[in-house]
């Protein structure tokens, strides 16, 4: 009994040996370890945060649209046998754009011109007659306003016909198409709609209390969501009404056109107008530079204690090369402009002088 309960103690004191190998002592690997070297401080430019006093202002919806438009619509009932333009075709003055079909037209105008004749054989004759004194001149004088009345019918005739086909009356692009070959016309049914895109305005609605401060050929910021553009555009039309409705009145500005007009102008687009306000604040602006997409959101890094710190914004309007930072950063604090792509939170930086 006694051999027994000392190779159970033998055996246990080996098992508390084995144990504290195994949770106290360093492993050989672990021992070859060496401990990672401390990442090098990248060399970074630095910019302070600018705060700057700005006119408050006010954002508004916006469209962009062409300033010579026009809806195209038939005068007449006949049915359309052709549309020989597509959606976004340019046209040229006097294209055909739709062709209509009207055989009692050509009948009224075969008939009329059939009366005219009629009348100027009958005009001839008597003239003939006058000569001879066997016709009276009251005969010839009624033969001639019968000829003016003939000749008139022949020519409304005659328009009416020319309505069958519509014609461009600019040159533009054909931005609806309503009908197709087949449908019936009837008059003042629209058929397309035509836009001359080499000319471009927005129209907007103001506030009535921003109308009351705005002025013609004020220079109004517009901005493109869609592209992430902004231009100056001067301030046309100012209406002189009010929308009871949503207490607003309509403006036009007029966008640079020409050389200087921006590619990725549409007709169509969403656009906010930056309308000034009656009031100031400070705003903080950083290099647009120093701001970078981070999946839906935005980013900027900061310096501090010589460390690249990542901070959430918020940003607001572009002005220049600078963007209008709404919230995420304090002012004086320094922005990190680069290099971008390669700095990560909390990497040691060095600031170039």
């Amino acid at each position: 009994m006694f051999s027994f309960l000392s190779r159970m103690c033998q055996g246990m004191v080996t098992l508390g040996i084995c144990c504290a190998v195994l949770l106290g002592g360093p492993f050989p690997n672990a021992q070859a370890q060496e401990a990672k070297p401390a990442a090098t401080p990248l060399s970074v430019r630095v910019v302070p945060v600018r705060t700057v006093e700005s006119a408050a202002s006010v954002r508004v919806p916006g469209t962009v649209e062409a300033v010579e438009r026009s809806t195209i619509a038939a005068r007449i009932n006949a049915t359309i046998t052709a549309v020989p333009v597509k959606l976004g075709s340019r046209v040229e003055p006097g294209e055909v754009l739709v062709q209509l079909r009207a055989d009692e037209l050509n009948a009224r105008a075969a008939q009329a011109r059939a009366q005219l004749e009629q009348v100027r054989r009958n005009l001839a004759r008597e003239n003939r007659l006058l000569a001879q004194q066997a016709t009276t001149a009251e005969s010839v004088r009624n033969l001639r306003d019968s000829e003016r009345i003939a000749a008139a019918a022949l020519r409304e005739a005659e328009a009416m016909l020319a309505y069958t086909q519509i014609t461009a009356p600019y040159a533009g692009l054909v931005s609806r198409k309503m009908v197709n070959s087949g449908d019936l016309a009837a008059p003042g049914m629209p058929l397309l709609e035509l836009e001359n895109a080499s000319a471009l305005q927005v129209r907007a609605q103001a506030p009535e209390e921003v109308v009351a401060i705005l002025q013609q050929d004020d220079l109004l910021t517009v901005l493109f969501p869609a592209t992430g553009e902004q231009m100056q555009a001067q301030l046309q039309e100012i209406s002189p009404a009010a929308n009871p409705a949503v207490r607003s009145a309509t403006i036009i500005l007029a966008l640079a056109n020409g050389p200087e007009m921006s590619p990725n102008l549409r007709s169509g687009q969403y656009v906010r107008v930056l309308l000034p306000g009656s009031t100031s604040h400070q705003v903080m602006l950083v290099p647009a530079a120093a701001v970078s997409s981070w999946g839906q959101m935005e980013r900027v890094f900061v310096l501090e204690n010589n460390r690249a710190r990542l901070r959430l914004v918020r940003t607001g309007a572009r002005m220049g090369e600078e963007i209008e930072i709404n919230s995420g950063l304090n002012a004086g604090e320094q922005v990190i402009l680069g290099p971008a792509g390669q700095l990560v939170h909390d990497r040691p930086v060095q600031v170039q002088p």
